[in-house]
Parts: structure tokens; sequence; C-alpha cells
């Protein structure tokens, strides 16, 4: 059976990363890991607490700042070699009202009676006779009720603490855009030294469609995906380790681009070079569209992909280079 992780990334998460994106967020490639005070308990055992301080910043197309309804943030450990003990920011309820608000009932009663009588006779003129009797009462209750609250930020662990989400909405007071703090605390055996996080981030729009209409829109505005390397702090080789991580990354997304580039140029091509594109393109699809990210975000950092044998030795090097940084991080 699925963790609830893993159904929430494979129904929720779908990786893009084109250029003209509603929302674009970036996160900093290292993080460096603080020690925390540890209590007495904690102190007798092989345990001990560090602190992550992680900066997510989303950049919003302007013709959509109006239409995003909200942020979603899930941090995870692939690795599970650390348990999150605590985060911020955590649940937060706002109201635009200050202080309370007063309310008032009133209850009112009446009752009336009349008669009203007219009687035209030959000779004798016009008679009428009325008569009213009427009375009311009145009750006001008033009292204090507390100013309606709408959600600012929510956020819990998933996995049994091998992962932490945030889930951020706007408010007139605050907006989604621009940079937001995160701290983490996590908890390690004190041989730990470096390790490394995936940070999934997507924005969802307001559902406008109508009712009736047969081409609704998505509400997922925008999703990507990084790996972010931890080391302590003070730590210079578990700093290179992480940044090797990072600059393995970065040669297989640039080999790989170069890799599709040239599956696709045709232009002014001989027979011999169509043959040899025709056979090439065979081989794309068996090549998922996303195949990078399949690797890079896999939660196993030595699984092997079928579609692999059909890629070119160059590329096949640089997936192993970055399989062996990543090993070598979470070691």
């Amino acid at each position: 059976m699925r963790s609830a992780l893993q159904l929430f990334a494979i129904g929720v998460f779908v990786l893009t990363s084109t250029s003209n994106a509603c929302v674009r967020f970036d996160v900093k490639d290292t993080a460096t890991c603080i020690p925390l005070p540890c209590g007495e308990i904690a102190a007798q055992s092989d345990l001990e607490l560090l602190r992550i301080e992680l900066d997510i910043s989303a950049f919003v197309q302007l013709e959509y700042s109006q239409d995003l309804a909200q942020f979603v943030y899930v941090i995870e450990f692939p690795e599970r070699k650390a348990r999150i003990v605590g985060f911020s920011p955590t649940t937060e309820l706002i109201t635009e009202i200050e202080g309370t608000t007063s309310v008032s009932t009133q209850t009112e009663s009446s009752s009336s009676v009349g008669l009203n009588a007219d009687s035209h006779l030959a000779g004798y003129g016009t008679a009428s006779l009325n008569a009213a009797k009427g009375g009311r009462e009145s009750d006001t209750l008033k009292f204090s009720r507390k100013p309606k609250k709408q959600l600012l930020a929510a956020s819990g662990t998933l996995d049994r603490g091998a992962a932490v989400y945030f889930k951020l909405r706007p408010s007139t007071q605050t907006t989604l855009e621009g940079a937001k703090h995160f701290s983490i605390d996590i908890e390690v055996p004190k041989s730990w030294r470096s390790d490394y996080l995936r940070i999934r981030c997507a924005a969802y729009s307001i559902r406008n469609a109508e009712p009736d209409s047969r081409a609704k829109t998505s509400p997922l505005c925008e999703s990507t995906a990084f790996l972010v390397g931890l080391h302590r702090q003070g730590d210079q080789p578990g700093f290179q380790l992480a940044r090797e991580l990072v600059a393995s990354e970065r040669r297989l997304r640039n080999v790989a681009a170069s890799y599709e580039d040239q599956l696709t140029d045709e232009t002014h091509a001989d027979l011999p070079d169509l043959l040899l594109a025709a056979f090439k393109k065979s081989e794309k699809r068996q090549i998922p569209r996303r195949w990078v990210d399949s690797i890079v975000h896999d939660r196993s950092a030595s699984r092997t992909f079928p579609f692999e044998r059909h890629l070119p030795d160059e590329v096949r090097e640089a997936v192993s280079e970055f399989r062996s940084a990543r090993l070598a991080l979470s070691n």
C-alpha cells in the first residue's frame, strides 16, 4: 500500500518547467543544519536536534496575481534518515476585524381591534362608528461574538515525520508572492553529517469555469521540485558533498537538454540523416517526457530505469555521476 505522501505526490505534483509559467519558484541549493540544545533525556541518548532554515521564493506573473488560491510546499527526507520534530510556521487563522463584534436582536409584539360601520339611509344622512384598541411590547438582547476567521497557513507532518507540508493562502493583509521563511527541527544520530531534501512547490488557481463548461481549467497552476543538499554547521567535507550533488544535477540537466536538441534537430538533413533521425525518434518514444525528473526525484538513489539503455553514453555517464553524488551525501 502506498504511503499518504506518495499518493499526494502522484495525484498532485506534475513537474513542469515551462518558461511562461504563471508562478516561478526558487530555493537555495544547500542548507546548513544548526545544532540545538538538547534536553536531559536527549543528551543521554545517541540522538541530537538540528535546525534547518529555508527561504522559498515565488515570482508571480502579473496577469495571474488575482487568480491564485494557495501555495503548497512539501519538504521531504527521501532517505528517511531524519525525523521531523518541529516546524514553523504553524497553522494560523486570521480575521480582518479587531476585538469582538456586537450583536443585537429585537423581539416585538402588538395587537389591534377595530370596527367600522357605514349606513346610508334615504333622507337621514350618513352615520359612521369606529373602535380600536392596540398594544406593543419590545425586548432587546445584546451580546458580543468573536469575529469569523479564515485560514492563512496550515502545516503538519507526513509519513511519520519523514516530511512536512505547508499550505499558504493570501489575504488582504498578506501576499503569496516573495520569499517565505521556514524552519524545520530534525532528530538525527550524533554521527549524522549530511543528507538532502526534496522540496515540492505547487501553486493553485481559483477555479472559475462555468458549471456547464466542457473545458474546465485545472486548479493546479504550476508545480516544480528541487533537491537541496544538507550539511552540519562547520563540516567542510559535508558541505563539499552537498555542493557536488547540486553540481552533478546541473550537469545531468545540461547534458539532457543537449541530447533532446540533438533528437529534434532535423533541419536541412539529407537522406542518411533522415533515416538516422527516424531511428532516434523511435528511441525517443520509449523515453518518458520528463525522464530527468524521474531519475533526480526517485526515492531510491540506486534504482535504474529500463529507458536508460536508450540514452547515449555521455548521458548515462552523467546519470551515474549524479547517483554517486547522491549516495555519497546520504551515507
